[in-house]
């Protein structure tokens, strides 16, 4: 029989095992069922910052241990549920002890007046009892009451504390007047009763001494025996208390029909099947096959937790028998319906080939039936004369069998008497088979009724089969869908994954592979600087209440960011802001982690989540409210090089393409200004302007872009493209010059020439401060241009050599020193500057030594996708909330805008429409539904509306307003006002 509760021996053992929950805090309880209980712990990691958690299961009367594996819950708690949450939630785990040698645990939960116990039973029906420090009930699970022994388990008794059994060791005379007073018993069962270590350690001690457990008690038992069994029942005794550092190991013994291959099957493909499970190996147990654990809480967790994987397994089984059953009948049913019309339109046919037939013979009948009504006969002397006639031998009488005057017909016995028996289908012969016929038409107007009756029925009958065919196909469709909910729903547990560090964070994967991490409050915004932020990571914010900390997580090479990923992390960083339900957008911006300081000025003090930005801060455009939800999957290490490259740099993967663009800007700009007269004087003037108009829309100031376009360490395309244009140059005047090519070509017409033209008549009255001080006033403040000159003395220091501080040291994006120092408070909130400050502060003074290197990121981010392929081992799935821009080729996405959903209906409305709209395979539909609601939820940007981008009624089981179709205009199909675009 399998074993099924624990024994005395291992509530010791797992006792000893759980000692390392001391310490931990308890989340949050939930239920199972009315036995199961789940305590979900955690505990702070201090320095490394890793939280470490726990869930460990509680079943009344049956079991204790940690479990590695998530369980569904209740949709509701219970009475008792919500009181153990009302009294021991958040408090700390102080002490796990066993009351004496009984199956009772005993959890202290909390200290000094909070102080609380949780007590668990694990005998006969087993019950959860909390009480307070005192041991006084407060709430319990099951209420017992004893007269006999004069004490009960009940709300607002004391609990008997002072009844628990304590361990005693046993002497020879104490088990020797107990085997006399137990003669011809079994020795194992006589010696149970005296050891409360169940029967398995007693077989144990009987065999160590050298003892058959079978054999009878019997006078005049062995006195050295008897010793030598005494002492090794103490032995065991004393290593059951498990007072060593070491935890015990855990032993699942299999059937016998089973091997023990670590695959959990043996060697002819069987499953393994568990018999019990022991904390150290016993000596009748050594020659059977089993399964060793490093711990006995993992051997306990294995064994309890296949038994509910097989329960759910059988009632997934039955469930699905259940479906198919239903799908059978109703094959059954349209199967029969088409049968019936079948036969009908056969039977139909034959009578009306009786009816041709027999033409005399029916012509004849109808004929005599109607001249005897006409006559004046009755009814009844009518049939009274047809039985006559019958037995007379008259042989059209014999042709009616009976008759339905009122119905005005009659019913004829007919026969094939034209086709030979050998024409005839063997066993059908010349029956004879009733024929019911009009008496107001003749026999062939009968027939040809008949036959038109026939084909009424197998039009029917074509129409059945057609619709026959359309419910087979939905009723299949239906129970392969309800199939494959029930393989998710009723499959086994899951693996309760370990989250990365950054998921308790807002957090992204930008279009370039680049880790963009906010804080949630104040807390985590102390805690994202302090902890994560490094020399080469960039800090973004925006000048707005609710904006939280966000940092772009760099290389470890400390490369250039590019300006795509700056953009979203600024989106991203609005978007988590009181802009989303103000339904408004702004600008945001970025400075370099060295700017980003904790130190207050003088006579000041800053908040939690409030830093000092010292320096000059590099303003981004602003972007629309418009957020995408989508999923990633994590991949196993085999299928992560096929992914390589899918979130790629843009800047390094088309810096040849930008090279190429570059040139034929500047080619374009010298021919327009041969073309008006003028000359190109400075080359390296003419590609700023030029790269300048191209990247204008990624970076909003000219200064900004001058330091990420040109003054870098010549990782961008940009100065490739100029040494390329300068090799192109020199080639092109060794062949003779452009000059003399140019005057000779015909002219083209330059593209925006005219709008160019235009706006320098505007603005000729406009002088450069004038200029500079508008582009502040629109948020872009530009500066003026370098020429050639000072852009190699920039680049290079002045001397030749590449500067530090302005290339490499500068962080991710490469910048020189700026011309204007302000320092600014940022509370994390947007809502309070000052201007006053005094020093500069590197933020690496302030930086814990972290626990994930970059490095690490990249290997993380690595393995996770958003284009999942059919040959990929994916392990789980990660819900994502990001900016739409990055996530533009993912597979699985929905559009999120600022709504009135709160979050969690957002969330499980837009995980709906993903499942929906895109059909995802059955190993991806598993994992996407596997995924737990908390972290659907926790995903979320905030209040908004999601929305899918197809056309309305597109996608079935949606509804109209959350497909994301656009209105036609009042003219019908064409835009505004139905007016079609040229």
């Amino acid at each position: 029989m399998v074993k099924s509760r624990f024994t005395t021996s291992d509530v010791a053992a797992q006792v000893a095992c759980l000692k390392r929950i001391e310490g931990f805090r308890i989340t949050n309880v939930y239920d199972v069922n009315s036995k199961v209980y789940l305590f979900k712990l955690h505990r702070s990691g201090g320095m490394d910052g890793e939280t470490q958690k726990e869930l460990l299961v509680l079943e009344s009367g049956t079991r204790f241990h940690l479990s590695k594996y998530t369980r569904d819950k209740s949709n509701s708690p219970s009475n008792f549920c919500l009181k153990l949450r009302k009294h021991i939630r958040s408090k700390r785990i102080e002490k796990v002890e066993q009351l004496g040698i009984d199956r009772i645990v005993d959890f202290t939960i909390g200290s000094g007046p909070a102080k609380h116990h949780l007590i668990l039973e694990l005998y006969s029906q087993g019950n959860v009892i909390l009480t307070d420090g005192d041991y006084k009930v407060l709430t319990l699970l099951r209420s017992h009451r004893d007269d006999a022994n004069e004490f009960a388990i009940m709300a607002n008794h004391p609990y008997p504390i002072d009844r628990s059994r304590t361990a005693t060791s046993l002497s020879a005379e104490e088990l020797s007047e107990l085997l006399r007073g137990n003669e011809g018993g079994s020795l194992r069962s006589v010696v149970g009763k005296s050891v409360p270590y169940g029967n398995q350690i007693v077989e144990h001690c009987l065999l160590l001494a050298n003892i058959d457990p079978k054999v009878k008690v019997e006078p005049g038992f062995s006195q050295d025996k008897l010793q030598a069994l005494v002492s090794k029942i103490n032995e065991v005794q004393s290593l059951l208390e498990f007072t060593g550092s070491d935890l015990p190991k855990g032993y699942i013994f299999l059937k016998e029909t089973a091997s023990s291959s670590g695959n959990g099957e043996d060697g002819g493909g069987r499953p393994t099947v568990y018999d019990i499970f022991e904390p150290f190996l016993t000596k009748q147990m050594e020659e059977k096959p089993r399964q060793t654990y490093e711990t006995f809480n993992e051997a306990v967790d294995e064994f309890y937790s296949s038994i509910e994987c097989q329960k759910k397994e059988l009632v997934k089984h039955q469930e699905k028998k259940s479906i198919s059953s239903k799908l059978d009948k109703i094959k059954l049913d349209q199967e029969s319906r088409i049968n019936s019309l079948r036969n009908q339109a056969l039977s139909t046919n034959k009578k009306a080939q009786l009816i041709e037939y027999n033409l005399a013979s029916v012509d004849a009948a109808i004929n005599a039936v109607n001249e005897a009504i006409a006559s004046g006969f009755d009814w009844k002397e009518l049939d009274q004369m047809i039985k006559s006639e019958q037995e007379a031998g008259n042989p059209v009488a014999q042709l009616v069998c009976s008759l339905q005057l009122e119905r005005n017909s009659i019913t004829l016995q007919l026969q094939n008497n034209l086709d030979d028996l050998d024409d005839l289908d063997e066993g059908e012969g010349k029956k004879l088979l009733k024929v019911q016929v009009d008496l107001g038409m003749t026999a062939h107007a009968n027939a040809c009724a008949l036959y038109q009756q026939r084909k009424k029925h197998e039009k029917k009958e074509n129409k059945t089969v057609e619709a026959s065919q359309r419910v087979l196909k939905t009723a299949e469709k239906q129970a392969n869908s309800e199939i494959k909910k029930l393989k998710v729903t009723a499959s086994g547990f899951k693996i309760a994954r370990k989250q990365f560090w950054f998921e308790k964070f807002d957090w992204f994967v930008s279009s370039e592979n680049y880790l963009v991490v906010s804080g949630r409050d104040a807390q985590q915004n102390e805690m994202i600087v302090k902890r994560y932020l490094t020399k080469h990571d960039v800090y973004v914010h925006a000048d707005i209440h609710g904006a939280a900390s966000c940092i772009v997580r760099n290389r470890v090479d400390g490369g250039a960011i590019p300006p795509t990923t700056l953009l979203e992390a600024g989106s991203f960083c609005v978007c988590h802001s009181q802009a989303w339900n103000s339904k408004f957008t702004t600008g945001s911006w970025w400075v370099y982690s060295d700017q980003v300081s904790k130190t207050a000025p003088t006579g000041e003090y800053l908040q939690t989540g409030s830093f000092m930005i010292r320096g000059k801060k590099n303003f981004l455009q602003p972007t629309q409210l418009l957020m995408g939800y989508t999923m990633l999957f994590k991949l196993d290490e085999d299928s992560v090089e096929s992914h390589l490259g899918e979130r790629a740099s843009k800047q390094e993967e088309n810096a040849d393409d930008v090279g190429n663009r570059v040139e034929e800007v500047q080619e374009q700009d010298a021919e327009e200004i041969l073309e008006e007269g003028g000359e190109c004087e400075n080359e390296d003037d003419n590609l700023f302007s030029v790269m300048d108009t191209s990247v204008a829309l990624n970076v909003s100031g000219e200064e900004e872009y001058e330091q990420i376009g040109v003054v870098s360490n010549s990782k961008s395309g940009y100065t490739m493209a100029k040494e390329r244009q300068k090799m192109k140059e020199a080639q092109q005047r060794s062949q003779g010059g452009n000059k003399q090519t140019n005057e000779g070509a015909p002219k083209k017409s330059v593209r925006g020439k005219h709008g160019k033209k235009k706006k320098m008549k505007k603005y000729a009255d406009q002088d450069d401060e004038d200029r500079e001080l508008a582009m502040l006033l629109l948020g872009n403040p530009g500066g003026k241009k370098k020429n050639a000159k000072e852009e190699k003395e920039s680049a290079t220091g002045g001397n030749g050599r590449t500067q530090e501080d302005s290339s490499t040291k500068a962080g991710p994006v490469a910048e020189s020193e700026p011309k204007d120092v302000s320092d600014e408070n940022v509370s994390g909130k947007g809502d309070k500057v000052d201007p006053s400050g005094a020093g500069r502060q590197s933020a690496e003074s302030s930086v814990v030594v972290q626990q994930y290197t970059h490095d690490g990121d990249v290997d993380i981010l690595n393995s996770l996708t958003g284009l999942p392929r059919e040959d990929d081992i994916m392990l789980f799935c990660v819900p994502m909330c990001a900016p739409y821009s990055a996530i533009m080729n993912y597979k699985y996405k929905v559009k999120v805008q600022p709504g009135n959903l709160r979050k969690g209906k957002a969330a499980k409305a837009a995980f709906e429409m993903l499942v929906k709209t895109h059909e995802p395979p059955q190993r991806e539909y598993e994992l996407l539904k596997s995924i737990p609601e908390q972290e659907l939820v926790a995903a979320m940007v905030g209040n908004s509306k999601p929305s899918v981008s197809f056309r309305r009624g597109a996608v079935k089981g949606l509804s109209k307003a959350t497909q994301g179709g656009k209105k036609k205009g009042k003219g019908g199909k064409g835009g505004k006002g139905g007016k079609k675009k040229k």
